[in-house]
């Protein structure tokens, strides 16, 4: 958990950079992200932000550098839906035999991967290519 954050008077923009610097970026980082994907700024914490972090860390054993890397990577992955795009992503790599391990170093190193409309070219592609489905979280 982390603590409530005192919000007074901000402004969704700034609740949110306070969230992002709780997660463990600085300000030279938040404002990256808030250049890279506005939407992180202005989505809604407590609907958007904490749900995908809380799968994350409950599901996939993320650590909160782990979090802060992914939100520095690939910051639109913090908007994707827990229930449609990252639960449904995770189960199809479980049913490959991959690792919560693996699971997640294939999110860290490319978090689009989970994106469902591509993940299953991505795993053809490399069946394709002669990795057993184990092996596909070690690349």
């Amino acid at each position: 958990g982390y603590p409530a954050l005192a919000v007074g008077g901000l402004s969704p923009a700034g609740v949110n950079k306070e969230w992002l610097r709780y997660l463990g970026l600085s300000p030279t980082e938040v404002r990256q992200v808030g250049a890279r994907c506005p939407t992180v700024l202005m989505c809604s914490v407590e609907q958007q932000l904490k749900p995908v972090r809380r799968f994350l860390e409950e599901e996939l054993n993320f650590t909160s550098c782990d979090l802060a890397k992914l939100m520095l990577r690939m910051p639109a992955f913090f908007i994707w839906p827990v229930e449609g795009k990252l639960v449904a992503g995770v189960r199809l790599l479980e049913s490959l035999d991959l690792s919560v391990p693996e699971i997640r170093k294939a999110i860290s190193v490319n978090p689009s991967f989970l994106s469902l409309q591509n993940v299953q070219p991505k795993i053809d592609w490399l069946i394709g290519l002669g990795l057993s489905a184990p092996q596909i979280g070690e690349q």
